[in-house]
């Protein structure tokens, strides 16, 4: 973008400032917990995770007796994605654009794509814990998920940020950035696939990442479908790591334009 006054020189400087001053992990812009959807088991139930988890919220069985069970399991069953606690579109300019234009979100196929993204991250890691397989049985646990948000990016909001940008500021970016993104969020649970007592539950609410420029500003789902992606990275590499190691979150900001 041609910077051409000293007004877009300091804007620039602004923005230089504000990125680095924020780490992936606590960034300003980093997305929100998403509120309870009643998925999960109540807290008290729970110990708190420590803050090694890459999830807004983790938590895991007061119970010994149901750790060493499941510590036992050689096997993980993905349930299919609970869907009937999906909440509309939050965001604004979303949420009218579908609605004048009569669209549907892809509710069904994402979800879908939530529980083989999952079930695949075991399957191609190195060292997986468990085996997936197609059924529930005396070996499995089982991982139930529920989605409970699903913003799609607001495509034409960020034509018109884009637009804003090079015509005047690149503070047009990081000042409407949460008017025209999109976000998910889901609820999860590790349970004995015998007993179905819960081992283990997190909640986690990502948004898309903020960019300079991404192809993917101009696909209502393209952030959504990568960030699916770094959850099941993100649960299988934690299902696998020594207590007290932590396992990084995903940043908030992209370089890649793709």
């Amino acid at each position: 973008m041609p910077v051409s006054s000293p007004a877009q020189w300091f804007a620039m400087g602004v923005v230089a400032l504000m990125l680095a001053s924020c780490s992936s992990s606590d960034g300003f812009l980093k997305a929100r917990p998403a509120r309870p959807a009643g998925f999960l088991a109540k807290p008290k139930t729970m110990t708190p995770h420590p803050t090694e988890s890459p999830f807004h919220y983790a938590a895991h069985s007061k119970s010994w007796e149901v750790h060493e069970r499941a510590r036992s399991k050689t096997q993980i069953y993905i349930a299919p994605v609970d869907t009937s606690r999906l909440r509309g579109i939050q965001r604004t300019l979303a949420r009218t654009s579908y609605s004048v234009l009569g669209q549907e979100r892809p509710v069904g196929e994402l979800a879908n794509r939530i529980r083989l993204e999952f079930g695949q991250a075991y399957v191609e890691s190195p060292r997986p814990t468990y085996e997936v397989v197609a059924a529930p049985g005396p070996q499995s646990v089982t991982l139930e998920l529920a989605l409970i948000e699903l913003d799609p990016t607001s495509v034409g909001g960020n034509a018109a940020k884009k637009i804003g940008s090079y015509l005047l500021s690149p503070l047009v970016t990081l000042v409407s950035y949460g008017t025209t993104a999109g976000a998910i969020a889901i609820e999860g649970k590790i349970v004995c696939s015998d007993t179905g007592q819960i081992v283990f539950q997190f909640a986690d609410r990502e948004a898309d990442r903020l960019s300079l420029f991404s192809v993917k500003d101009f696909e209502p789902y393209g952030f959504i479908e990568e960030i699916i992606s770094e959850w099941a990275e993100q649960f299988e590499l934690f299902s696998r790591t020594p207590a007290q190691r932590e396992v990084g979150d995903s940043s908030w900001f992209t370089l890649n334009p793709f």
